[in-house]
Protein backbone atom coordinates (compact mmCIF):
# COMPACT_ATOMS: atom_id res chain seq x y z
CA UNK A 1 0.00 0.00 0.00
CA UNK A 2 1.38 3.39 -1.00
CA UNK A 3 1.20 5.98 1.74
CA UNK A 4 2.04 9.68 1.36
CA UNK A 5 5.35 10.62 2.92
CA UNK A 6 5.22 12.56 6.17
CA UNK A 7 5.61 16.31 5.98
CA UNK A 8 8.64 17.18 8.14
CA UNK A 9 7.23 20.64 8.75
CA UNK A 10 4.20 19.21 10.55
CA UNK A 11 4.38 17.93 14.13
CA UNK A 12 4.33 14.16 14.43
CA UNK A 13 1.18 12.50 15.68
CA UNK A 14 1.45 11.30 19.28
CA UNK A 15 1.75 7.52 19.67
CA UNK A 16 -1.51 5.72 20.45
CA UNK A 17 -2.29 5.27 24.12
CA UNK A 18 -1.26 1.86 25.43
CA UNK A 19 -3.96 -0.10 27.15
CA UNK A 20 -2.90 -1.02 30.72
CA UNK A 21 -2.44 -4.73 31.39
CA UNK A 22 -5.35 -6.56 32.96
CA UNK A 23 -3.44 -6.94 36.24
CA UNK A 24 -3.40 -3.15 36.68
CA UNK A 25 -6.95 -2.53 35.51
CA UNK A 26 -9.27 -1.11 38.20
CA UNK A 27 -11.35 -3.67 40.05
CA UNK A 28 -15.11 -3.53 39.81
CA UNK A 29 -16.57 -1.55 42.73
CA UNK A 30 -17.39 -3.58 45.80
CA UNK A 31 -21.06 -4.34 46.29
CA UNK A 32 -21.16 -2.46 49.58
CA UNK A 33 -18.87 0.40 48.57
CA UNK A 34 -15.14 0.85 47.91
CA UNK A 35 -12.59 -1.92 48.58
CA UNK A 36 -11.42 -2.33 52.16
CA UNK A 37 -7.73 -2.09 52.85
CA UNK A 38 -5.30 -2.89 55.62
CA UNK A 39 -6.67 -2.82 59.14
CA UNK A 40 -10.30 -2.43 58.03
CA UNK A 41 -10.28 -5.76 56.19
CA UNK A 42 -8.42 -7.49 59.01
CA UNK A 43 -11.06 -6.22 61.44
CA UNK A 44 -13.74 -7.69 59.19
CA UNK A 45 -11.95 -11.05 59.33
CA UNK A 46 -11.82 -10.93 63.13
CA UNK A 47 -15.52 -9.99 63.40
CA UNK A 48 -16.53 -12.77 61.00
CA UNK A 49 -14.54 -15.32 63.03
CA UNK A 50 -16.28 -14.33 66.25
CA UNK A 51 -19.71 -14.37 64.60
CA UNK A 52 -19.20 -17.75 62.93
CA UNK A 53 -17.83 -19.34 66.10
CA UNK A 54 -20.77 -18.02 68.12
CA UNK A 55 -23.35 -19.30 65.63
CA UNK A 56 -21.68 -22.67 65.11
CA UNK A 57 -21.12 -22.03 61.39
CA UNK A 58 -17.50 -23.20 61.62
CA UNK A 59 -16.75 -26.94 61.59
CA UNK A 60 -13.14 -27.15 62.70
CA UNK A 61 -11.12 -30.09 61.34
CA UNK A 62 -8.83 -31.24 64.11
CA UNK A 63 -5.26 -31.77 62.91
CA UNK A 64 -1.90 -32.27 64.52
CA UNK A 65 1.36 -30.97 63.01
CA UNK A 66 4.14 -33.37 62.15
CA UNK A 67 7.60 -32.29 61.05
CA UNK A 68 9.32 -34.31 58.34
CA UNK A 69 13.00 -33.61 57.61
CA UNK A 70 14.52 -34.79 54.35
CA UNK A 71 17.92 -34.20 52.77
CA UNK A 72 18.27 -33.19 49.16
CA UNK A 73 20.37 -35.49 46.96
CA UNK A 74 24.01 -34.47 46.42
CA UNK A 75 24.54 -31.87 43.71
CA UNK A 76 27.52 -31.83 41.29
CA UNK A 77 29.87 -28.85 41.50
CA UNK A 78 32.10 -27.19 38.91
CA UNK A 79 35.04 -29.19 40.22
CA UNK A 80 33.18 -32.43 39.58
CA UNK A 81 32.86 -33.26 43.26
CA UNK A 82 29.39 -33.79 44.66
CA UNK A 83 28.23 -31.24 47.19
CA UNK A 84 26.23 -32.58 50.14
CA UNK A 85 22.52 -31.91 49.94
CA UNK A 86 20.87 -29.49 52.34
CA UNK A 87 18.25 -30.66 54.83
CA UNK A 88 14.71 -29.34 54.46
CA UNK A 89 11.90 -29.56 57.01
CA UNK A 90 8.32 -30.03 55.84
CA UNK A 91 5.22 -29.39 57.99
CA UNK A 92 2.47 -31.98 57.62
CA UNK A 93 -0.96 -31.32 59.13
CA UNK A 94 -2.46 -34.75 59.78
CA UNK A 95 -6.27 -34.74 59.91
CA UNK A 96 -7.64 -36.82 62.76
CA UNK A 97 -11.11 -37.32 61.28
CA UNK A 98 -12.42 -36.47 57.79
CA UNK A 99 -15.46 -38.74 57.69
CA UNK A 100 -17.86 -35.87 58.46
CA UNK A 101 -16.56 -33.54 55.74
CA UNK A 102 -18.84 -33.49 52.66
CA UNK A 103 -17.36 -34.72 49.39
CA UNK A 104 -17.52 -33.05 46.02
CA UNK A 105 -19.93 -34.11 43.26
CA UNK A 106 -19.83 -37.85 42.72
CA UNK A 107 -18.07 -38.54 46.02
CA UNK A 108 -19.27 -40.13 49.22
CA UNK A 109 -19.64 -38.90 52.76
CA UNK A 110 -19.57 -41.34 55.65
CA UNK A 111 -19.81 -44.29 53.23
CA UNK A 112 -23.10 -43.04 51.72
CA UNK A 113 -23.67 -41.54 48.25
CA UNK A 114 -23.22 -37.78 48.23
CA UNK A 115 -26.29 -35.57 48.01
CA UNK A 116 -26.91 -33.56 44.82
CA UNK A 117 -24.44 -30.74 44.50
CA UNK A 118 -25.43 -27.37 45.95
CA UNK A 119 -22.93 -24.58 45.33
CA UNK A 120 -21.89 -23.32 48.81
CA UNK A 121 -20.35 -20.20 47.22
CA UNK A 122 -23.47 -19.08 45.36
CA UNK A 123 -23.52 -15.30 45.85
CA UNK A 124 -27.08 -14.89 47.10
CA UNK A 125 -26.55 -17.60 49.73
CA UNK A 126 -23.25 -16.06 50.85
CA UNK A 127 -24.85 -12.64 51.28
CA UNK A 128 -26.61 -13.81 54.46
CA UNK A 129 -24.05 -16.38 55.59
CA UNK A 130 -22.23 -16.12 58.91
CA UNK A 131 -19.12 -17.19 56.98
CA UNK A 132 -19.07 -14.02 54.87
CA UNK A 133 -16.15 -11.68 55.55
CA UNK A 134 -16.51 -9.07 52.80
CA UNK A 135 -17.64 -8.72 49.21
CA UNK A 136 -14.33 -7.38 47.94
CA UNK A 137 -15.61 -6.31 44.53
CA UNK A 138 -18.14 -7.19 41.88
CA UNK A 139 -16.10 -10.27 41.01
CA UNK A 140 -14.66 -11.71 44.25
CA UNK A 141 -15.80 -12.42 47.81
CA UNK A 142 -13.81 -13.30 50.91
CA UNK A 143 -15.33 -15.92 53.22
CA UNK A 144 -14.27 -18.12 56.11
CA UNK A 145 -13.55 -21.76 55.35
CA UNK A 146 -16.40 -23.64 57.02
CA UNK A 147 -14.19 -26.73 57.42
CA UNK A 148 -11.19 -24.86 58.76
CA UNK A 149 -7.87 -26.42 59.69
CA UNK A 150 -6.53 -23.38 61.58
CA UNK A 151 -8.10 -20.15 62.87
CA UNK A 152 -8.67 -17.45 60.22
CA UNK A 153 -8.69 -20.03 57.42
CA UNK A 154 -10.00 -17.96 54.50
CA UNK A 155 -11.37 -18.60 51.01
CA UNK A 156 -11.19 -16.14 48.14
CA UNK A 157 -14.07 -17.12 45.82
CA UNK A 158 -15.45 -15.75 42.57
CA UNK A 159 -18.94 -14.24 42.82
CA UNK A 160 -20.00 -15.84 39.55
CA UNK A 161 -19.32 -19.54 39.04
CA UNK A 162 -15.89 -20.30 37.61
CA UNK A 163 -14.41 -23.77 37.47
CA UNK A 164 -11.75 -24.93 39.92
CA UNK A 165 -10.13 -26.55 36.88
CA UNK A 166 -9.31 -23.07 35.51
CA UNK A 167 -5.92 -21.55 36.35
CA UNK A 168 -5.53 -18.57 38.65
CA UNK A 169 -5.76 -15.39 36.57
CA UNK A 170 -4.64 -11.78 36.97
CA UNK A 171 -7.88 -10.68 38.64
CA UNK A 172 -7.61 -13.52 41.17
CA UNK A 173 -4.06 -12.44 42.00
CA UNK A 174 -5.12 -8.80 42.36
CA UNK A 175 -7.72 -9.72 44.98
CA UNK A 176 -5.38 -12.21 46.61
CA UNK A 177 -2.76 -9.56 47.27
CA UNK A 178 -5.47 -7.20 48.50
CA UNK A 179 -6.14 -9.80 51.20
CA UNK A 180 -2.41 -10.35 51.78
CA UNK A 181 -1.95 -6.62 52.43
CA UNK A 182 -4.31 -6.67 55.42
CA UNK A 183 -2.37 -9.28 57.39
CA UNK A 184 -0.32 -7.95 60.32
CA UNK A 185 3.43 -7.99 59.77
CA UNK A 186 3.91 -10.73 62.38
CA UNK A 187 1.31 -12.98 60.67
CA UNK A 188 2.52 -13.81 57.15
CA UNK A 189 -0.16 -15.33 54.89
CA UNK A 190 0.15 -18.45 52.77
CA UNK A 191 -2.13 -19.13 49.80
CA UNK A 192 -2.66 -22.28 47.77
CA UNK A 193 -4.94 -23.39 44.97
CA UNK A 194 -6.01 -26.99 44.42
CA UNK A 195 -6.50 -27.06 40.65
CA UNK A 196 -7.61 -30.00 38.54
CA UNK A 197 -9.40 -33.30 39.11
CA UNK A 198 -6.51 -34.97 40.99
CA UNK A 199 -5.61 -32.07 43.29
CA UNK A 200 -7.83 -33.02 46.24
CA UNK A 201 -10.38 -30.27 45.64
CA UNK A 202 -13.76 -30.77 47.31
CA UNK A 203 -15.66 -27.92 45.58
CA UNK A 204 -15.86 -27.22 41.82
CA UNK A 205 -16.48 -23.47 42.34
CA UNK A 206 -13.19 -21.59 42.02
CA UNK A 207 -11.65 -20.77 45.40
CA UNK A 208 -8.16 -19.92 46.63
CA UNK A 209 -7.34 -20.87 50.21
CA UNK A 210 -5.48 -18.45 52.48
CA UNK A 211 -4.03 -19.36 55.88
CA UNK A 212 -2.03 -17.47 58.50
CA UNK A 213 1.43 -18.75 59.27
CA UNK A 214 3.16 -20.41 60.97
CA UNK A 215 1.32 -23.71 60.51
CA UNK A 216 3.39 -25.26 63.28
CA UNK A 217 5.96 -24.07 65.85
CA UNK A 218 9.05 -22.84 64.03
CA UNK A 219 12.17 -25.00 64.04
CA UNK A 220 14.37 -22.12 62.78
CA UNK A 221 16.05 -19.41 64.84
CA UNK A 222 14.17 -16.07 64.79
CA UNK A 223 16.83 -14.48 62.57
CA UNK A 224 16.02 -16.96 59.79
CA UNK A 225 12.34 -16.03 59.66
CA UNK A 226 11.03 -13.24 57.39
CA UNK A 227 7.46 -12.68 58.64
CA UNK A 228 6.81 -9.72 56.33
CA UNK A 229 7.06 -11.80 53.13
CA UNK A 230 3.92 -13.70 52.09
CA UNK A 231 4.24 -17.19 50.69
CA UNK A 232 2.27 -18.20 47.60
CA UNK A 233 2.03 -21.78 46.42
CA UNK A 234 0.08 -23.08 43.42
CA UNK A 235 -0.87 -26.74 43.29
CA UNK A 236 -1.80 -28.16 39.92
CA UNK A 237 -3.19 -31.58 39.24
Amino acid sequence: INRPSADPSQPADPPPARRPPAFLAPMQPAVGGGPLKGGALWSSIERACRRAESSGALKHISTRPRLLTATQPPLPSDSGEAQPGRPATFILRVAENLKDKPKGPGGTAGGKPAAPFVDPFEKTALATSDLLVEELSGSHTLVLNKFNVVARHLLLVTREFESQDDPVNALDYRHLFQVFSCFPEAVPPLAFYNCGPHSGKSQPHKHVQILPMPLAPSTSPPSAVSPSKPVLLSEEE
